[in-house]
């Protein structure tokens, strides 16, 4: 790994840049990753630091998972409801608002989906690899899990089905999308993973992954293409289009 650091003017001292040493050295570590270098510098113009890094891995090609490796007939996985990072971005950046309304101890409970259940999406997916067959794994981030599904089949070129009722949404992801008048299916949903997968290894897959503390649901299954792509919800049949932004922009732009 490559890591660029870039720091405020005028509000950056030793303490913090040991902080963020010992966090970016945790995560490595947890990971296994060996940072080889980096560059860091005090920027004009921030208002807060800012940590990127650039990895590079090796796979041997046989092992090789890719989007465009789902097959029609693959059961997909959803590992980990929606929306983690969606939730916590709410609950840290509106708190002040939301405090007189839920209370701070709910608050902190949905700031921390950060770090439990976390955004990594690490060890799914080495749980569903172990646990069967894996055709193609894809995260849903911006544009929320209804996004994610279309660029999975997309990028097979694939049709797509997908049962509403079977996807699950934390409760405190429902309890501030309510509030807010949004829809939890295009929240910044960071944390979950869709994992396609025959459908002789998908109840493995998923019972592999709740047995490890990470719930899971068999939400939908890859179709031709000439089948269209389909969200079956509440007796409706709904067209499976991508967000045209990601439901955090509405709120954040008012």
């Amino acid at each position: 790994m490559l890591a660029i650091l870039l720091l405020t003017e005028g509000r950056t001292d030793r303490a913090l840049v040991e902080e963020i040493f010992r966090q970016r050295q945790s995560a490595r570590k947890a990971l296994g990753i060996n940072l080889i270098g980096g560059h860091s510098e005090v920027t004009y113009g921030l208002d807060r630091p800012i940590l990127a890094g650039f990895m590079l891995g090796e796979v041997e090609p046989e092992r090789l998972i890719t989007p465009q490796g789902a097959q029609a007939g693959d059961r997909v996985i959803l590992g980990k409801p929606i929306a983690i990072e969606g939730t916590t971005v709410i609950a840290r950046e509106k708190r002040a608002e939301l405090s007189p309304v839920f209370g701070e101890e709910f608050l902190w409970r949905c700031a921390d989906f950060l770090y439990a259940p976390g955004i990594s999406v690490v060890e799914d997916a080495r749980i569903a690899q172990r646990a069967g067959r894996v055709h193609a794994t894809h995260d849903p981030t911006e544009g929320g899990l209804m996004t994610g599904l279309w660029e999975m089949a997309e990028a097979a070129g694939l049709g797509l089905w997908v049962e509403g009722e079977a996807a699950p949404v934390y409760p405190e992801t429902r309890a501030l999308c309510a509030d807010y008048g949004l829809d939890p299916w295009g929240l910044l949903a960071s944390g979950s993973l869709l994992i396609a997968t025959p459908p002789e290894d998908a109840s493995a897959i998923r019972e592999a992954l709740i047995a490890a503390g990470r719930p899971a649901a068999l939400i939908g299954e890859l179709r031709p293409p000439d089948e269209g792509r389909w969200i079956e919800q509440e007796g409706r049949r709904i067209p499976l289009q991508p967000f045209p932004w990601d439901a955090l922009a509405r709120l954040f732009e008012g």
